[in-house]
């Protein structure tokens, strides 16, 4: 899988988070940037280069776990 300039996420509002599997042999992040974030939202900006995230988050906190 090549990401550039992507997200993947599965945050919530209230609640869990859900849980992230990316079930791939091999993943290649644009400028070699992967940010894998749970208790923290990261803003998404398209126009920020080499901002590759797989986040799970919730607003208040419970998160899942990105996998």
């Amino acid at each position: 899988m090549v990401v550039a300039n992507g997200m993947i996420q599965a945050n919530a509002y209230s609640g869990h988070s859900g849980n992230v599997l990316v079930n791939v042999d091999s993943l290649i992040a644009s400028q070699n940037q992967l940010i894998k974030v749970g208790a923290q939202l990261i803003k998404w900006n398209s126009n920020a280069p080499g901002l590759n995230v797989i986040q799970d988050a919730s607003q208040f906190g419970l998160r899942g776990k990105p996998l």
